[in-house]
């Protein structure tokens, strides 16, 4: 099963696969599944991991078995496992799982946006509804950060705290190396 077109049930097949990577996820709640059979799914690995029993594939079986789920048996189970044999790290399929959900969530928002502005009333009112709902809507968006402005204030802040350097008693070696530091190697070849 190709983990870009769902990585839902890749990031669980992964997890189940793996139940350590369940760390690696972030922020991921239940409503950020499409599927109400995965919600419950990622319930259930969560409250395992929670009273420290690993959601591996057994023990997530015996329990499915116990709270009895509708469409979800051992077939199933193993199709989800099977999904989380791609390559993709989980922390990147839990993003790509809460992109999918913002999009959803933005989504069903344009269509109620479409339903207020058809029914008519009030266009100032309408309005502040729809910027409330845009809002509510993109929670979990993430805010954007142009590359250019990252950058630069990283080369500011390594500038700012350049560590502390010992001088050479060589004026040119001083320019061309900033003078000795600690932890740093220096390897000189020179003619006698």
């Amino acid at each position: 099963m190709d983990t870009t077109t769902d990585p839902e049930l890749a990031l669980l097949g992964q997890i189940l696969q793996r139940p350590k990577s369940l760390r690696d996820v972030e922020g991921l709640e239940a409503g950020d599944f499409a599927q109400p059979r995965l919600a419950a799914l990622w319930d259930l690995m969560q409250w395992m991991d929670g009273n420290r029993i690993a959601p591996d594939l057994l023990a997530v079986a015996d329990h499915l078995h116990r709270i009895d789920l509708p469409g979800v048996d051992a077939t199933w189970l193993a199709d989800v496992m099977a999904a989380g044999s791609g390559w993709q790290p989980t922390g990147i399929l839990s993003r790509m799982v809460q992109e999918r959900a913002t999009l959803r969530r933005l989504e069903q928002t344009g269509m109620r946006l479409v339903q207020l502005a058809q029914a008519g009333g009030d266009p100032q009112e309408i309005q502040e509804m729809a910027r409330t709902e845009v809002d509510a809507a993109s929670r979990s968006v993430a805010s954007v950060t142009l590359v250019g402005e990252e950058i630069d204030a990283t080369l500011e802040s390594w500038e700012s705290a350049a560590p502390p350097s010992i001088p050479t008693p060589w004026v040119d070696l001083n320019e061309f190396v900033a003078g000795w530091r600690p932890g740093a190697l220096y390897v000189v070849g020179a003619r006698p």
